[in-house]
């Protein structure tokens, strides 16, 4: 069974997103339009992407079509450390918790926060989407992704202090 939806919608939203100057898309969009083209002609596939951000060390993961969320995922990321997801400790759950505070901050009609150590928002971008609300998403995106980093380096300089002395 393929897909009712048509592959312009797709395209449409990879492009707003690579478009976007704060974030580089990896694949490249062209690379990504092809991928997208073979996930819509399939069942439950998706086009897999990522994106570096260009002023903090965040990535954004996105799937596009998203088979149970719509057209398209975007979760941000932004570990303290790669590990940390696969610890089960309290402080990775304290830091769970303030990568969900940072979300509820830059939430957005798309967006919800997400109480994990490494990923902060989680958006679902619907088949009707606006594009004034994905570029608003994409903008807090940013926004929670610079206040993470500055937690995160307030973090490294309170553990640093305690090493040197």
């Amino acid at each position: 069974m393929t897909r009712q939806l048509p592959t312009d919608g797709f395209t449409r939203i990879a492009r707003q997103i690579a478009g976007y100057p704060e974030w580089k898309m990896i694949p490249p969009i062209a690379e990504l339009h092809e991928e997208i083209a073979v996930a819509v002609e399939s069942d439950g596939q998706t086009a897999d992407f990522y994106c570096d951000a260009m002023q903090s060390s965040a990535q954004m993961r996105g799937e596009i079509p998203h088979p149970e969320k719509g057209l398209c995922l975007l979760e941000l990321e932004n570990p303290l450390d790669p590990n940390l997801p696969y610890v089960n400790s309290g402080f990775a759950e304290k830091v769970a918790q303030v990568n969900s505070a940072i979300g509820k901050r830059y939430d957005t009609p798309y967006s919800t926060p997400v109480q994990h150590s490494a990923i902060i928002l989680q958006a679902t971008i619907p088949t009707n989407y606006d594009p004034t609300i994905l570029d608003q998403t994409l903008t807090k995106y940013t926004h929670a992704a610079l206040s993470a980093d500055r937690c995160h380096k307030h973090i490294n300089n309170t553990l640093e202090m305690y090493m040197d002395g």
